[in-house]
């Protein structure tokens, strides 16, 4: 599989900016390509939609809450059958949105601030603008800013955190592979003029809502460790694959941790219960409060390998060591004879 380092801010060389990106109607089927809504924006790899990332606000369900509107989150995420393997606003837990991004137990400035469950209204966090988009025969994807934000705070509405998502989806795989890799990186910098604080808590960082036909024995969890559903939640692993039935047979994604990820192996949270749906997360904070303190940026890197059929073990330790532990090469010169 094709390795690679996502990138923040600006587009990396060869890549487009966003207009040229979204109207370019000349892109050959097989590169990677981005399409744009008023209110989305998809990949595709080979014609086939990988993912779909919400920048509009995304209404909550009839008689729910108008406090449970989020963007900046991305669902679905497909199979490379076609199948939706993410959820949103689900009956269970209203404010799980596909894949996202928030933090759960924090203080700013004395006060508690959730950004995860967002009906007490102290926190959400909201898409700002792209800043940048590519596509091509390698890969194709895009730059998000984001910004988390306290509602709560003396003053009103603050600011806490500017974040930039770097998304890309390899041109690899597909339907009749049976496979995609996509890279996911985080940048959070504190932009407030106080620290915020991690709580240690059980959950809040890097967020997947699995598919909502992923109950018992529908879905299933196996870490790096060999762990399962009975016996992962707050453990550590280098990644995890989380998967279950669809209407094509059995998919997957391996969520993948970077060693570079504060507390890697990373804590995670996982939905222990045999009658549980599916849902995951990286938790950086999970073991030990943590600050994060104004003008510093904090680096979150995963990869997902999204899959047809149960992972085999050995295919996700292949996958993640390209991700965590690529080929070096050291070029010698030599002295001249």
């Amino acid at each position: 599989a094709t390795t690679g380092t996502a990138t923040t801010g600006a587009a990396t060389t060869g890549a487009a900016t966003m207009g040229t990106a979204m109207s370019d109607a000349a892109v050959a089927g097989d590169q990677v390509r981005l399409v744009k809504t008023e209110k989305d924006l998809s990949l595709l790899c080979k014609d086939r939609p990988v993912l779909r990332y919400r920048h509009a606000p995304m209404p909550p369900p009839p008689g729910a809450s108008e406090r449970y509107t989020r963007s900046a989150f991305i669902h679905p995420l497909w199979s490379p059958q076609g199948a939706v393997l993410t959820d949103i606003h689900p009956k269970d837990h209203i404010h799980h949105m596909g894949i996202w991004f928030p933090w759960t137990s924090t203080e700013f400035e004395g006060k508690h601030v959730d950004f995860w469950n967002l009906n007490e209204g102290q926190g959400t966090v909201r898409f700002v603008k792209y800043l940048g988009a590519v596509t091509g025969p390698v890969y194709g994807g895009f730059q998000s800013q984001h910004e988390h934000v306290a509602l709560q705070t003396e003053t009103g509405e603050k600011v806490v955190l500017q974040e930039v998502w770097d998304v890309r989806v390899y041109n690899v795989g597909g339907p009749a592979a049976g496979y995609w890799l996509c890279d996911f990186r985080s940048v959070q910098k504190n932009v407030a003029d106080s620290p915020l604080r991690l709580n240690e808590y059980r959950y809040g960082g890097f967020g997947f809502r699995g598919s909502p036909d992923w109950r018992g024995e529908k879905g299933a969890y196996l870490t790096s460790e060999g762990k399962t559903r009975k016996d992962a939640n707050a453990t550590r692993s280098r990644w995890c694959d989380v998967g279950g039935v669809t209407p094509s047979g059995w998919s997957g994604v391996v969520l993948m941790s970077h060693p570079d990820n504060r507390e890697h192996p990373e804590p995670m949270r996982i939905w222990p219960g045999e009658n549980d749906l599916v849902f995951f997360g990286f938790v950086p904070a999970q073991k030990k409060a943590w600050d994060l303190l104004p003008g510093h940026d904090y680096t979150f890197r995963y990869r997902w390998y999204v899959h047809e059929g149960k992972i085999n073990p050995e295919t996700a330790e292949r996958v993640w060591t390209d991700f965590g532990r690529p080929p070096t090469v050291t070029v010698e010169k030599k002295g001249s004879s």
